[in-house]
């Protein structure tokens, strides 16, 4: 016996797709504030290690009046000097100034410079502020004269920039030579006869 029923199977539903949502970000008050103390020592300890890596690249020199009178009292060159100078005052070149050596340039015919008579343990220094700092910009011979000539005298000032800049590794390495090379000699053959090859001096 076949029973016939009015109900009909029921569709299937399908369920509504999720979407994932961000959840909601609870933030630690402690928490952010140990890592922006983080962050801040570890900025902190990157510009001082920056800091201390520029010192030594970059070194900066002292060359005030108490350094350049201390190092004048230390040398015996220049204490020597400066007595030679104290004895007599007629002494045109030189002149002494609070118990600091000054020595006298004419420029421009009358004009006298005073320029700071700089002793033997200063001169490292002072080459290296001038020559090999980069806002120096390991300039040549000449240019770095120019620089030194109107602020510092010592001995024999340009024999001792040439045997710096040329003992100079970084000039050695990097500067480009502007001059064409040398070229190579080309001998004249030989003549078999005589009158052949005739030379004249102008």
């Amino acid at each position: 016996m076949t029973t016939i029923t009015d109900k009909q199977p029921k569709e299937a539903t399908l369920a509504p797709s999720r979407q994932l949502r961000p959840r909601n970000k609870v933030e630690n008050p402690q928490l952010s504030s140990n890592s922006s103390l983080l962050s801040s020592k570890t900025t902190t300890t990157i510009q001082q290690s920056s800091s201390d890596s520029i010192a030594q690249t970059n070194p900066m020199f002292d060359f005030d009046i108490t350094t350049l009178k201390y190092e004048q009292q230390k040398d015996k060159t220049t204490q020597d000097l400066t007595e030679q100078v104290k004895k007599n005052p007629t002494i045109a070149s030189y002149d002494v100034i609070d118990d600091v050596l000054y020595k006298l340039i004419s420029r421009d015919g009358a004009k006298h410079i005073k320029l700071p008579f700089i002793p033997q343990s200063m001169i490292p220094n002072v080459m290296a502020a001038y020559h090999d700092h980069p806002s120096s910009g390991h300039f040549g011979i000449k240019r770095t004269l120019y620089k030194l000539k109107d602020r510092y005298f010592w001995p024999n000032i340009m024999s001792t920039i040439t045997n710096y800049i040329r003992s100079c590794h970084q000039c050695a390495k990097f500067n480009i030579r502007r001059r064409k090379l040398p070229g190579k000699l080309h001998p004249i053959t030989p003549p078999d006869g005589i009158f052949e090859v005739i030379g004249m001096d102008f």
